[in-house]
């Protein structure tokens, strides 16, 4: 049986905000103003209180989060310099396993609405993308072929329906981009197999056949979380990425520059030519 490889770390994004830091210093605050702190009933049973506030506030943001500095609660400092294997990030912060915290930390690092923002600009530029690789799709070439069987098999689908049209430019993406994304992306057939292999998957999705829109976000083989579209789940790991500090999928590197500059709009500088070469086509006018 093999096992996930380790998942390369990247520099750290942005200084760590722990809630503790901004809540402790308010609550002491609050405690210091409360009737149980005043001179005249100092000899009260409860002179601890403000040391109990902030022990129960400590073991609350442990245990539940705070909203947006929950991925940088306990441990946070192991995962920096210590390069945690994210099975065991995962025990200590089960909140990355819940889609809000995610979106939340990812706005914590970037100040940006990850699904917001990433829905508006897919949608925004999906007609020019669709028109740009179904061009492709009509020449000559490997490319072209991949990308002639992936619009087949997603014409079949009803094109009104907004995931689908997602879905199709999120697959042809990779593929006009000269990658491969048999490794990034497997499908699960639940007929078939209790639980999906995903042992050897580092980053990546897991289609799930029976629910044809399901998919779920692999890391260090390790199933993090299942979303309703391939869309939000590729969003998803996205964010998963800087909340954990990961590098790309080496065999996506320009299909997640292109969504990181392009898409995102984070760090538009030192396109990757290919990735430059389809935002000139794709802002042409």
């Amino acid at each position: 049986m093999c096992s996930a490889p380790d998942v390369p770390r990247r520099s750290l994004i942005s200084p760590m905000l722990s809630p503790e830091s901004v809540i402790a210093p308010r609550l002491e605050e609050i405690a210091q103003k409360s009737p149980r702190n005043r001179p005249e009933i100092a000899q009260n049973t409860l002179p601890t209180l403000p040391e109990s506030l902030l022990l129960l506030c400590r073991e609350t943001v442990k245990c539940w989060g705070g909203g947006r500095g929950h991925a940088y609660t306990v441990g946070a400092q192991q995962v920096i310099s210590e390069e945690l294997p994210v099975g065991e990030i995962l025990e200590r912060w089960p909140a990355l396993k819940m889609e809000s915290q995610i979106c939340a930390e990812f706005h914590r690092i970037t100040n940006i609405n990850l699904k917001n923002h990433f829905y508006a600009e897919l949608d925004r530029h999906t007609p020019r993308l669709q028109r740009i690789f179904r061009k492709k799709a009509a020449c000559k070439g490997k490319v072209a072929e991949v990308l002639d069987q992936l619009f087949i098999s997603y014409d079949l689908q009803e094109q009104g329906d907004v995931h689908v049209r997602r879905a199709a430019v999120l697959r042809a993406l990779p593929a006009y981009l000269h990658e491969d994304d048999s490794t990034f992306l497997r499908l699960w057939h639940v007929e078939q197999s209790d639980d999906p292999n995903i042992e050897d998957i580092a980053v990546g999705l897991v289609m799930i056949s029976a629910r044809s829109t399901d998919a779920a976000v692999v890391i260090e083989g390790n199933r993090v979380i299942e979303l309703p579209t391939l869309a939000e789940a590729f969003i998803l790991l996205f964010a998963l990425t800087f909340a954990l500090h990961l590098s790309y999928p080496k065999d996506l590197a320009n299909t997640f520059d292109f969504t990181q500059k392009v898409l995102m709009g984070l760090d538009e500088g030192n396109l990757k030519p290919r990735v430059l070469s389809l935002k000139n086509e794709l802002l042409a006018v």
